[in-house]
């Protein structure tokens, strides 16, 4: 059984470039705290011992497992710190990798599904794990050893690859993908409707009745899940929501509504609380990027 923690939520790295390769080897002897990015990421497990936690999900890792994390995932290892966990990493901005989407092939659509499907792993067969992996240890040369062209052969490598992960995620309903996950049925319940609801009526006493619970025992058992607080993941996620509004233009007083946020003034707070800067702020950064 996964004993599941009491972390606060807290955003978690910065990226600078567009496009960002990590192979990590060593031993974790400290709790990881749950965590989200403003960017995307994907992780390749390769060794160790260890289970990672997603939306209230989880996943217990085999070799080269990979989990696809959108954005505002929320998300956390749990690691054995007898044994060496080892692992490749790569973070993106999803405006970069857009940039190769043709009418025919959204190269994002495999952050999309596995949202949708609520699995963030994929499990690959034989044939398909041997060109995901002909793929990576490229990828993984070039970054330890650049020459000439190296960037651009490093993000030609990682288009190769999210193409190959498109694939075999968009084939996946033909397989059970349930193996080595837990979570609780009530609560993915919650997860789902709350990120399908954001600018709706989120109140505990109103999602307690979707699922015939007390208020305070949803409360008890979201948190003991999760690792945060109903009203802490329901903030993140509208705060997250809001800025994607942005991005695309829309008037702060309308992201506020569509956002799920009644009052304005306690919108900008809780922005600015989270993000450091105002949302009027945030949108005159946007323009000028």
């Amino acid at each position: 059984m996964i004993e599941y923690g009491q972390w606060p939520l807290e955003k978690r790295g910065f990226l600078k470039e567009d496009l960002r390769v990590f192979h990590l080897k060593d031993r974790i002897t400290k709790d990881v705290d749950y965590h989200y990015h403003d960017f995307h990421k994907i992780i390749i497990f390769l060794k160790g011992n260890v289970t990672y936690m997603i939306e209230g999900k989880a996943y217990k890792l085999r070799p080269w497992d990979t989990l696809i994390i959108s954005q505002s995932q929320i998300h956390k290892p749990i690691i054995d710190p007898a044994e060496d966990y080892e692992r490749i990493i790569i973070w993106f901005n999803p405006e970069m990798i857009a940039e190769h989407n043709h009418e025919d092939a959204n190269l994002l659509e495999c952050f999309e599904v596995s949202m949708n499907r609520e699995n963030n792993r994929l499990r690959l067969f034989e044939e398909q794990l041997r060109k995901v992996k002909r793929i990576v240890n490229d990828l993984i040369e070039e970054e330890e050893n650049p020459a000439f062209g190296s960037d651009v052969l490093i993000r030609a490598l990682f288009v190769q690859l999210i193409i190959l992960l498109n694939r075999n995620l968009l084939d996946d309903s033909r397989r059970n993908q349930s193996i080595d996950v837990q979570f609780d049925q009530n609560i993915n319940e919650i997860v789902t409707y709350i990120n399908q609801h954001l600018d709706g009526d989120l109140s505990i006493s109103h999602l307690a009745s979707l699922v015939f619970m007390s208020k305070y025992h949803l409360m008890r058992k979201f948190k003991a899940y999760t690792g945060y607080t109903l009203h802490q993941y329901i903030v993140q996620k509208r705060l997250m929501y809001a800025k994607a509004l942005m991005a695309e233009g829309l008037r702060l007083t309308d992201v506020c509504q569509s956002a799920g946020f009644n009052d304005y003034s306690g919108f900008v707070r809780a922005f600015k609380k989270e993000f450091g800067i105002s949302p009027r702020e945030y949108m005159k950064v946007k323009k000028t990027v």
